[in-house]
């Protein structure tokens, strides 16, 4: 459903915000792909988990990911209709490395 009145912007304002920042993108892009471990996605992203962990949270208040533990380890996982939400957008023809994403912040 697309917001169209007032109300559904002010709730949708928070998935927006989150989505805004070039950084969480390519976190929201590896989780399309289903649940991972934190662990793997600082690898793959080539940031810290300090890094991972303010991202995910930006990410968690916009509604977009949730986290488990899985034993020690946390699951970041994709919120159900999140894909729909961005229309599979998010990732797609992306030229930009991963590895980039820790130095967008330095």
């Amino acid at each position: 459903m697309v917001p169209t009145g007032p109300r559904d912007l002010r709730r949708a304002e928070p998935c927006f915000l989150a989505l805004g920042d070039q950084t969480r993108l390519p976190l929201v892009a590896l989780l399309r792909g289903g649940e991972q471990y934190v662990y793997d996605l600082t690898n793959t992203l080539g940031t810290g988990q300090s890094r991972l962990s303010f991202r995910r949270k930006a990410l968690k208040d916009g509604g977009i990911v949730s986290h488990r533990r899985q034993g020690p380890p946390d699951l970041l996982r994709p919120q159900s209709g999140v894909d729909d939400a961005v229309g599979g957008r998010v990732g797609a023809g992306s030229e930009a490395p991963l590895g980039a994403l820790g130095a967008a912040e330095a």
